[in-house]
């Protein structure tokens, strides 16, 4: 099986932005063990926390509780300057 993941960091944390594995062998665990590779090398290197930055779509959040891992809320903010949002505005 093949795998991949996109993992940047800063001086205290690493984050996970996205992955993805073969669809030959889809119960293949590649992209679990590149992940729990990652979080062992970045905890060597002395990060304090490895960022899965979490998921809305349910499947995902709980294939993300199968790590060791600790909730956080993020808020977020959206400006949208476009013509078309601003028309849809009009008919709320």
């Amino acid at each position: 099986a093949h795998a991949w993941a996109w993992v940047v960091w800063d001086e205290q944390r690493a984050y996970y932005l996205m992955g993805a594995r073969s669809s030959e062998a889809p119960h293949a665990s590649a992209l679990t063990y590149l992940l729990w590779q990652m979080m062992l090398l970045q905890k060597s290197k002395g990060k304090m926390s490895f960022d899965l930055e979490g998921s809305m779509d349910q499947g995902v959040a709980n294939y993300y509780q199968g790590f060791p891992t600790q909730k956080t809320m993020y808020v977020a903010a959206q400006k949208n300057s476009h013509w078309l949002w601003k028309l849809r505005a009009l008919f709320q």
